[in-house]
Order: structure tokens, then C-alpha cells, then sequence
């Protein structure tokens, strides 16, 4: 029943931003539908690693966002690192190792710890993923917010439908 409502609220989650929306604000560009793209992916990926396996783990993991823009920012885009930065950085993510290590699975079947590794990486990517949704946001800013959650609520309700519908 959850899995099912997801794809409904989001697509009255960007029916309400549609009085906030002017024609001009409509633009459909490689970064708006990728961006989309990215934001379905970090909710299937999110939603699935809470109902799966422990939601504090998702959540906490889900956080490692900063981690990962700040990682982007420096090695990919060239921005400079700074050490307070870099602190901060490293103590979040010593934390998110607690959280990986310490739900690692031991002492199952294979076959149970191979889910249970699927779960925590799948939180771990919807971190990730969230961090790239934080960068596009960034690259767009330039563009009407309310248009950029329209576009990802209902991108996302089309994505999930479409996975609900497969699976």
C-alpha cells in the first residue's frame, strides 16, 4: 500500500505548486530533466532502503549529502577546499561509517547478508543522489523554484508509477 501512494503524492505534491507557476516559468532543458531524473532515482532509492531495512539508517545515510556535494565541488568542479571544510566533512562521514560498519551484516546467510548490503548501499546512493539533486539546484538556480519542484515532484511520480507498475 505505501509503495503504491508514493507515485500519487507526488503528483498532488506538483499539482499544488501549479498556482505558483507562470508559462514563462516553464522549461523543459537537459539539466531540468536530468535533474528530475536524479530526485526519482534518490526517492525510489530512499523510500525503498526505509522500508527494507532500519529507516534510521536511510535517514542518517541519506545525510551524507554534504559529504558528497563538498566531494563533487572539489575533485569535479574545482572549487576550493577548505580545512574547516574538510573537518567537517570528515567528521560527518566518520559518523556515516559507524552507521555502515556497525549495520554490516554478520553471521547471516548469504543470502540475507546480500540484502542487508543492498539496503545500506542502496541509503548510501540516495545520499549521494541527494547531493547531486543539491547540485543541479544550485546549476539552476537561475529558474523559477517553484517550477524546479513541480518538475521533480512529478518526475518522480511518473518514474515510481512506472516502477510500481513493473514490479
Amino acid at each position: 500500500v505505501q509503495t503504491c501512494a508514493l507515485p500519487i503524492c507526488g503528483f498532488f505534491a506538483g499539482i499544488v505548486m501549479i498556482p505558483l507557476l507562470k508559462r514563462v516559468d516553464i522549461q523543459f532543458t537537459k539539466s531540468t530533466l536530468a535533474m528530475s531524473c536524479v530526485f526519482a532515482a534518490m526517492i525510489g532509492l530512499f523510500i525503498s532502503a526505509q522500508d527494507l531495512g532500519a529507516a534510521a539508517n536511510a535517514i542518517f545515510l541519506q545525510n551524507t549529502a554534504p559529504f558528497w556535494v563538498y566531494v563533487i565541488g572539489v575533485y569535479l568542479l574545482g572549487e576550493p577546499a577548505t580545512p574547516r571544510g574538510t573537518q567537517a566533512i570528515l567528521l560527518g562521514l566518520a559518523g556515516a561509517l559507524v552507521i555502515v560498519i556497525g549495520g554490516w551484516p554478520r553471521d547471516l546467510p548469504p543470502e540475507r547478508e546480500g540484502r542487508e548490503i543492498t539496503i545500506l548501499l542502496m541509503a548510501v546512493g540516495s545520499g549521494a543522489l541527494y547531493g547531486c539533486v543539491i547540485l543541479f539546484l544550485r546549476h539552476l538556480r537561475h529558474v523559477n523554484p517553484a517550477w524546479l519542484v513541480f518538475l521533480n515532484q512529478m518526475g518522480s511520480a511518473v518514474f515510481l508509477a512506472l516502477f510500481v507498475l513493473v514490479a
